[in-house]
């Protein structure tokens, strides 16, 4: 009889856990957002600093593994992200050099969301904005997308929550931002939460 109550609990433990993502929007919500990913090899960005790309004026770039071997090649993209874990970001050299993630066999995860510098947005909170077809939305930190792209515009997660509305317009400073009078507060999941509780 205890035997089958400890089973029952735990069972119950794991149904609370799978579906925390779809309750109400309370600050154990936001906590029950939290990915968590088992670390696996990281490989790095090397840069050829004495060969220029053939596709433009910047050095050639690629990703090695933690035995120097080389996973990417040289210019076969220009690589933008310092290590590599689950995704790296990387700028296409042909065609429209959209900026994308890629994971580690090559496949395109989501279209980055450039920050004006000509780097993506970062990570901030295990979530990085990403963009199609002009609306915003956010992947996990380990390249899933986790919540659509239905923004007219979005802001990187802080303290657990995010701004993003349907009803945007651009600021007219040289280096823009968002401006909206219809805020909506997202957690992680893309749960609806209290604007006074950032």
């Amino acid at each position: 009889m205890k035997q089958l109550l400890e089973i029952s609990l735990k069972i119950l433990i794991c149904v609370i856990y799978a579906t925390s993502c779809d309750t109400n929007s309370t600050e154990d919500n936001i906590k029950g957002c939290e990915d968590s990913f088992p670390t696996i090899e990281k490989w790095t960005l090397i840069v050829d600093e004495d060969s220029e790309s053939k596709f433009g004026p910047f050095p050639k770039s690629g990703y090695i593994n933690s035995k120097g071997d080389t996973t990417i090649p040289l210019d076969v993209y220009r690589c933008l992200s310092d290590t590599f874990e689950y995704f790296g970001i990387v700028h296409e050299l042909r065609g429209n050099y959209q900026m994308f993630a890629i994971d580690k066999t090559g496949k395109k995860l989501f279209e980055a969301v450039p920050d004006g510098e000509g780097f993506a947005i970062k990570e901030y909170e295990g979530r990085i904005m990403i963009q199609k077809n002009g609306k915003f939305g956010f992947a996990n930190h380990k390249g899933e997308i986790v919540i659509q792209p239905k923004y007219t515009c979005a802001e990187s997660f802080y303290k657990g929550r995010a701004r993003v509305s349907n009803k945007c317009r651009r600021s007219k400073d040289e280096h823009y931002m968002w401006e909206s009078d219809n805020w909506i507060y997202i957690d992680k999941c893309g749960n609806e939460v209290p604007s006074n509780n950032k």
